[in-house]
């Protein structure tokens, strides 16, 4: 017989990524429920891919309002338009950094935004 346990943070868990995931369901933007929302122990990680930055930000936004979100980890890249090079790309959508000042920095940039 094999028997499985809910551990009560695993249950948390999956309860917090369901209201996540219900939530950016909920703002009638086809992009956000896209989106893989991973939750372990009060952090969520959002991957996937998103349009354009306004989306993604959005999508940060909206996740950190969620009650039981302690941490906020976003993996979602912003997918460049066909034929322009990501850097026009993130020009256009008004970045003030230097690309090449970090150079593992590309389209996936983590940002982890705690509370």
């Amino acid at each position: 017989m094999v028997t499985f346990t809910t551990n009560s943070a695993d249950a948390a868990d999956i309860a917090l990524r369901q209201r996540v995931e219900m939530f950016l369901a909920q703002r009638h933007m086809p992009a956000l429920r896209q989106v893989r929302v991973e939750v372990r122990n009060g952090t969520v990680w959002l991957r996937g891919q998103v349009r354009t930055f306004y989306e993604k930000q959005l999508l940060q936004q909206c996740s950190r309002r969620v009650a039981g979100v302690i941490r906020l980890v976003d993996l979602v890249e912003i997918e460049a338009e066909p034929g322009v090079p990501i850097s026009a790309s993130l020009r256009a959508s008004e970045l003030k950094f230097d690309r090449h000042a970090v150079p593992e920095l590309n389209r996936s940039s983590a940002i982890e935004i705690t509370r």
